[in-house]
């Protein structure tokens, strides 16, 4: 072969592995602009399953609240192990939450939210619902805190309507027994590592609501005081819409 064959031959190669390249980068590009529109579907379509199915969904973790659950680890708490949302998750999510696990339930009628209550921080439940912070929390006694998700892109859904809440609004939980009434004291910014608003106060009773604003950078904070709460069967026909369930 001669030099200008070689020569020829060797730009050849240069030019293929460039539009090689080129055609790879274009994928990849057009991947990332499709993954938040493929997660926001995804993420919408887990939710309006749960919504179709929440009356059944809470009447059976209902039945599984008095029942012994699962041990679980001081690791389930651990703050730096839960992930912001990404597509593996949330695919992922549909078949490993199991909502007969679920503790209870929230419910803030002014902002259209209601979710279930999960224990701990497991990254697949916080892709349906909150999960509790600390161990062996107990409705209506203590700093309850639950943290969830904010999802920009999907502003109805998960923790997301958090930052429409105003001063004064009823926030209802409920462990299936009773619904625990909470009412919005303060919103707030606090950087993440300003863990300590979760621990309990001496002769304070309260509720703490966690979730990042926009970009991850910083954590919304919602702290309600506590002002009752009242037995399932005597609860009004308002309290039992806000979850979206009956309690029969």
């Amino acid at each position: 072969m001669s030099r200008r064959q070689r020569k020829l031959k060797e730009t050849k190669n240069k030019v293929n592995i460039r539009l090689t390249l080129g055609i790879i980068f274009l994928i990849a590009a057009i991947c990332l602009l499709l993954v938040k529109p493929l997660k926001s579907h995804l993420l919408n379509e887990n939710i309006s399953e749960y919504e179709s199915n929440k009356s059944k969904i809470l009447s059976n973790a209902s039945k599984n609240a008095k029942k012994e659950k699962k041990n679980i680890s001081k690791g389930d708490y651990n703050f730096d192990k839960v992930e912001r949302l990404n597509l593996q998750t949330v695919v992922n999510a549909k078949n490993k939450v199991d909502f007969d696990n679920a503790s209870g339930a929230i419910a803030i009628p002014e902002i259209n939210l209601s979710l279930p209550i999960f224990d701990a921080l497991n990254n697949y439940n916080l892709a349906y619902g909150a999960g509790t912070m600390k161990e062996n929390q107990v409705m209506g006694s203590g700093n309850y805190a639950l943290a969830g998700h904010n999802y920009p892109d999907s502003p109805k859904i998960l923790f997301s309507p958090l930052v429409k809440i105003n001063q004064g609004n009823v926030i209802y939980l409920t462990d299936f027994s009773f619904i625990y009434i909470y009412n919005t004291l303060s919103i707030t910014t606090i950087k993440p590592t300003q863990v300590d608003v979760i621990n309990d106060t001496d002769g304070v009773t309260e509720l703490t609501l966690i979730t990042c604003n926009n970009d991850g950078s910083l954590r919304h904070m919602v702290k309600a005081t506590y002002s009752g709460k009242i037995p399932v069967s005597e609860a009004s026909q308002d309290m039992k819409n806000a979850f979206g369930y009956d309690f029969n």
